[in-house]
């Protein structure tokens, strides 16, 4: 009996995935800091925004949709999953949410 992965075929490697999502989140964190100001004020000054943080912050205050929410959290999910070393590449689904998360990201900005 043939196990399934519960991820699709892998078909980039990590690094590629990694500097799409480093340009994201980049992004968000700039944009958000352009936005709200005072959003460090409200977090510990000493580190940077997380990605999660970012997005639970974004969320709270309804500037993002449920569905974007989980598109980006489902991204970050298996960006710790490459970072921690448990895959170095990465299957398609998830290549297609993070280019859907970062075009629907791009329009939620105008």
């Amino acid at each position: 009996m043939v196990k399934h992965s519960p991820f699709a075929e892998p078909t980039i490697h990590a690094d590629s995935f990694v500097s799409e999502f480093i340009a994201l989140e980049k992004d968000m964190r700039d944009w958000l800091l352009r936005t709200d100001p005072t959003v460090v004020n409200r977090v510990d000054y000493r580190t940077a925004l997380s990605f999660r943080q970012i997005v639970e912050y974004l969320y709270q205050r309804e500037m993002i949709t449920p569905s974007l929410r989980d598109d980006f959290l489902a991204v970050n999910k298996y960006r710790n999953l490459l970072i921690h070393g448990h895959t170095n590449l990465v299957p398609d689904d998830i290549i297609n949410k993070l280019k859907a998360a970062k075009a629907n990201w791009k329009n939620m900005k105008k």
